[in-house]
C-alpha cells in the first residue's frame, strides 16, 4: 500500500489520467462527463463510434441496433441480453424518462399501439448511443424530433 507522498503522488496520477479519459471521452461522444459516469461504457462505446449499419449483424464490420446493445453490455458488464429490441423491452426494470441513467436501454416504436423496433443506450443529458441505419453506431440527442416523436420508455438491465 503506498502511504504518504508516495500514495499522494499516485493519486495525483491516477485522477490526471482519468480526467484526460473522460475529456476525450466527453469529446468523442458529444457528452459533456461530470467524471463518474462508467468509464468502461464510455470506452467500449467510443470505440464501436463509426461503425456501419448491418441488419441481423453484431460485429465491428457492421452492427444493428439491437447488435449493438448486446455486444456493448456483453463487453462491459458480461451481461447477455436477448437480441431483439422487444425482448429486451420485456427483460428491463422501466424507469421515468427523467430518471434515466448513464447505461439504462432507451425504446423507440413508431406510434401507439406499434412494435418496438429500436433501442439504444443511454448515455447523459438527452444523448443515447445506437445504431441507426443512416450513420451506424453514433450519438443522438432524444430532443431529435423523430427521436422525440418515437420515444417509447426506458429501461434498467439487472446486472449480475
Amino acid at each position: 500500500m503506498l502511504t504518504g507522498s508516495d500514495g499522494e503522488a499516485a493519486n495525483d496520477r491516477a485522477s490526471y489520467r482519468d480526467s484526460v479519459l473522460y475529456q476525450h471521452y466527453s469529446s468523442a461522444l458529444g457528452v459533456k462527463l461530470a467524471y463518474t459516469e462508467d468509464k468502461d461504457l464510455l470506452r467500449t462505446v467510443a470505440d464501436w463510434m463509426g461503425t456501419p449499419y448491418r441488419f441481423g449483424s453484431n460485429t465491428k464490420r457492421g452492427t444493428d441496433c439491437s447488435g449493438f446493445v448486446t455486444r456493448v453490455f456483453k463487453e462491459v458488464y458480461g451481461v447477455t441480453l436477448q437480441r431483439s429490441s422487444r425482448s429486451m423491452f420485456q427483460n428491463v426494470k422501466r424507469v421515468d424518462k427523467n430518471e434515466m441513467q448513464t447505461g439504462d436501454l432507451v425504446f423507440f416504436r413508431r406510434g401507439p399501439g406499434q412494435p418496438i423496433y429500436h433501442v439504444g443506450i443511454y448515455l447523459k443529458d438527452g444523448k443515447f448511443a445506437h445504431s441507426a441505419t443512416n450513420g451506424g453506431v453514433m450519438v443522438s440527442s432524444l430532443n431529435q424530433a423523430y427521436y422525440h416523436r418515437n420515444f417509447y420508455a426506458a429501461g434498467r438491465v439487472a446486472q449480475n
